[in-house]
């Protein structure tokens, strides 16, 4: 996933890929600006670049000894940088200032450095933090939709689900069932209409040709190749029960996918039909 990839960019210094990548595409950058797109930018780096929104609002420094977080830009006090809370304008040269810089190893936090362009509130919060700064261990990103700090797919994708409770909920039941993690995915990529399709590729000018493989002429869309296709029509017409079929056949791709999903009637022997389903489209 490519949020779990720009995840890693972000906050990984130790694995030679993201070495290699760094050195390549974002050279003296850190934090957050790793992942801004830059003129001429391979179109692998330009995707991770694309879900930077994703990490930006699930990414927050946990404060050790104040050297690698940035007072200003960087998410740390709360889930936005302190430079957009600011009630005046923060002078550029002071942007890229460390959270180190304001604080005195006797006195605590340097107030007087920023209690004018700051609103109390928000340095009531501030002297909440501690920074040790005889700590051997740096400032460390976290992921903050976990309990644990760590990334997971399930959490990132979760953040993407629209805030409707009809959809939560959906989504939810997806994450609860007894599949593989990949499945899971697929899953997430098809109630997003993420799938690769020969007419995707041809929207995105990968191909000319957005025909289906197995039918002639016509275009394979996310509904014709996950439904409509002659051949998935064979698979589905084995498994969907026949008094079901002409609804299940003609509703709109949206309705398909989430109606299924969240049936959780039981039948045929199959067990659970939200779970067939998903494993039937997994399979084709």
């Amino acid at each position: 996933m490519l949020a779990k990839g720009s995840w890693r960019l972000v906050t990984d210094d130790h694995t030679l890929w993201t070495e290699v990548i760094k050195n390549k595409y974002a050279r003296s950058r850190d934090g957050l600006e790793i992942l801004t797109k830059a003129k001429g930018s391979s179109f692998a780096w330009r995707n991770f670049a694309s879900v930077l929104d994703v990490v930006k609002k699930c990414y927050v420094f946990n404060i050790s000894n104040g050297r690698r977080a940035k007072f200003w830009t960087d998410p740390w006090v709360l889930q936005v940088p302190l430079a957009e809370l600011a009630i005046t304008k923060i002078d550029a040269d002071k942007l890229h200032s460390r959270v180190a810089d304001y604080w005195d190893a006797d006195q605590g936090w340097k107030v007087e450095e920023f209690e004018s362009v700051m609103p109390s509130s928000i340095i009531t919060k501030i002297r909440a933090v501690m920074v040790d700064p005889l700590a051997a261990e740096d400032d460390r990103p976290i992921w903050n939709l976990t309990s644990t700090g760590k990334f997971t797919a399930s959490s990132a994708c979760r953040s993407l689900v629209p805030q409707s409770s009809d959809q939560q909920t959906i989504w939810q039941k997806v994450w609860k069932l007894q599949v593989p993690e990949r499945v899971r995915m697929f899953i997430w990529m098809t109630m997003k209409g993420k799938l690769t399709t020969n007419a995707i590729r041809k929207y995105r000018h990968l191909t000319h040709d957005d025909s289906c493989p197995e039918c002639e002429g016509l275009p394979e869309t996310h509904l014709h190749c996950l439904r409509d296709c002659e051949i998935t029509k064979r698979v589905w017409r084995n498994v969907v029960p026949s008094e079901s079929q002409s609804e299940f056949f003609n509703c709109n791709y949206e309705t398909w996918v989430m109606s299924n999903v969240a049936n959780d009637s039981q039948g045929n022997g199959r067990g659970n039909w939200a779970s067939y389903f998903i494993l039937v489209l997994w399979y084709i």
